[in-house]
C-alpha cells in the first residue's frame, strides 16, 4: 500500500508540473484513499480487531502488486540492467583500469 501511495504522490506532482491540474487532483484523491486504507490496515493490524477487514485489505494490496506494480517494477529493472550492460560494453576494457605499462 505504501508503494501505491508514493506512486500516486509522484504522479500527482508530475501532472501538476505539466499543467494537468484536474488529473493531478484525481491522483491526489487516489493517494488519499490508499493512505486511508494504509492507516486503517495499520490500526487493525495493531489492535487485532476486524480480522476479516484486515485480510480484505491484504488481498487488495496483493492484487495491486501482482497485476500492476510487479510488472512495472520488473520492466524498469530489466531496462536498468540492459542500460548498465550497454554502458559497460561501450566503455571498453581499459576504462577504469590502471595502465598495463611496466614500471621502470
Amino acid at each position: 500500500m505504501f508503494t501505491v501511495v508514493v506512486f500516486f504522490y509522484i504522479v500527482s506532482g508530475a501532472l501538476g508540473v505539466i499543467g494537468l491540474e484536474s488529473m493531478a487532483n484525481l491522483a491526489n484523491l487516489a493517494m488519499l484513499i490508499f493512505l486511508i486504507l494504509l492507516i486503517t490496515w495499520l490500526y487493525l493490524r495493531y489492535s487485532g480487531e476486524h480480522r476479516n477487514l484486515t485480510v480484505a485489505i491484504d488481498q487488495l494490496a496483493d492484487l495491486i502488486w501482482e497485476n500492476m506494480l510487479n510488472q512495472a517494477y520488473t520492466k524498469i529493472t530489466e531496462q536498468g540492467v540492459k542500460h548498465a550492460i550497454q554502458q559497460g560494453m561501450s566503455s571498453g576494457p581499459s576504462r577504469g583500469r590502471p595502465d598495463n605499462k611496466k614500471r621502470q
